[in-house]
């Protein structure tokens, strides 16, 4: 726990960084006029922060070779979290540089190549194991749910009784990612898993009750197969491969997923053996 007489990372910058306080105000109304979230403006100001104590200075009074030579070393970090901490100084910098007027600045900031990597695709015995690993009822439904829309945990955690459609057998996803909707199947099975629950343990309003939140979700490290590297949770392919082997066509999961990038359809042909068709 952090001690009172200590500071933030913002908190030094605004003491020992001139003109800081009034970065941080700036950017902030930025942030909020267009349209993006709070962790957003989170990450960028933190990133900028750190580049301001490092030099003491603003972006903008930091050479570009003394930006560059940070960023080095942001990606020469041995620990994971080096990928994740040079693109949001990266982003950031870039945002804050656009803001004040210093597009050329912007441009020309480094990037850092992305690794292209396949998921591991769960067999069904391995499927089956997972599922059942979660004692409570909610906990199974949930995870179950997840997998087999495609789901964000915390996608998961907003859901409302309402937003289960079960007539049309779709599940409407509400201002996720960049704050946007969509809407996912819903399959048979798991209709019929979700109709179990709701009459066992009958939430209000949202669809997974807990105390403190809507649910509190296992923990990841009581998943079975992770000893073997995977991942507890899958994301938009993984949906769509499963989607695709219990049968469902590849034009209703290309509609579902909305993907149309011939880049996304390679990665797809690779793993499911067959291309998406582009909408």
């Amino acid at each position: 726990m952090r001690k009172k007489s200590e500071f933030t990372i913002l908190e030094r910058a605004m003491q020992t960084v001139p003109g800081f306080d009034k970065v941080y105000h700036k950017m902030k109304q930025q942030t909020i006029l267009g349209g993006r979230s709070q962790s957003t403006f989170d990450n960028y100001i933190r990133r900028i922060a750190l580049v301001c104590l490092e030099y003491k200075r603003l972006p903008e009074d930091i050479s570009e070779e003394e930006i560059n030579e940070y960023l080095t070393s942001l990606a020469q970090m041995p620990k994971s979290p080096s990928r994740s901490s040079f693109k949001h100084a990266v982003y950031g910098l870039r945002f804050y540089f656009r803001h004040i007027g210093l597009n050329k600045r912007a441009t020309d900031l480094p990037s850092m190549k992305n690794e292209v990597k396949l998921p591991v695709i769960f067999n069904r015995s391995e499927l089956r194991q997972l599922f059942v690993a979660p004692k409570l009822l909610k906990h199974r439904i949930a995870l179950t749910l997840i997998y087999s829309a495609g789901l964000r945990s915390q996608e998961a955690i907003n859901l409302k009784l309402s937003d289960i459609d079960f007539e049309r057998k779709t599940i409407h996803i509400r201002q996720s990612k960049y704050k946007k909707d969509r809407i996912v199947p819903l399959s048979d099975y798991m209709a019929k898993g979700l109709r179990k629950y709701i009459a066992a343990e009958h939430p209000h309003i949202w669809l997974f009750n807990g105390s403190a939140s809507p649910i509190v979700l296992p923990c990841e490290r009581s998943m079975p197969c992770k000893s073997a590297g995977h991942r507890p949770w899958a994301g938009t392919k993984m949906f769509a491969i499963a989607a695709i082997k219990s049968g469902l066509a590849t034009t209703a999961v290309a509609t579902a997923i909305a993907r149309s990038a011939s880049q996304t359809n390679r990665r797809f042909g690779q793993m499911t053996g067959s291309a998406m068709p582009l909408m």
